[in-house]
């Protein structure tokens, strides 16, 4: 991947009080790029540089790729008072950030899951397997107290 038009920003702030000043749209599971859709006037945001249609690359050391909304939200969260993007400089038409602006209902990603027994989980046969290893841990300590 290029990253030539690609900028690096670290974000810090004093107190996790002080808002970013940024609003964050997209995610894998709405089947778009994350990108800064809105930037605050006078915020950490606007002095550090942030621009309405930059797209997210990075947040920290995660690819922001394959991150839907609340995941990208909670690296953000992880971060603390240091937050460290990189962005793609104007990945986002202008028109995307506009007031308003709600994408069509075809450009969202609709994920549909098999239905099993197991309630979303992957991989049962593993879950159960550390389950009994580690309730196994647990009993062998009780008995030998």
């Amino acid at each position: 991947m290029d990253y030539s038009d690609c900028v690096y920003v670290c974000l810090r702030r004093d107190n996790s009080s002080q808002p970013w000043g940024f609003r964050l749209m997209g995610g894998y599971d709405q089947g778009q790029y994350l990108y800064v859709a809105k930037v605050n006037p006078r915020s950490l945001a606007e002095k550090f540089h942030l621009r309405p249609g930059d797209g997210v690359m990075r947040i920290g050391q995660v690819p922001a790729l394959y991150l839907n909304h609340d995941q990208a939200k909670a690296e953000i969260l992880r971060a603390g008072n240091e937050l460290e993007l990189m962005l793609r400089r104007g990945a986002v038409p202008e028109a995307m950030t506009s007031p308003g602006f709600e994408p069509k209902a075809s450009t969202r990603a609709v994920v549909e899951e098999e239905p099993t027994q197991y309630r979303g989980r992957r991989n049962p046969t593993t879950q159960s397997r550390c389950f009994r290893i580690l309730t196994d841990a647990l009993v062998e300590d009780v008995n030998e107290n």
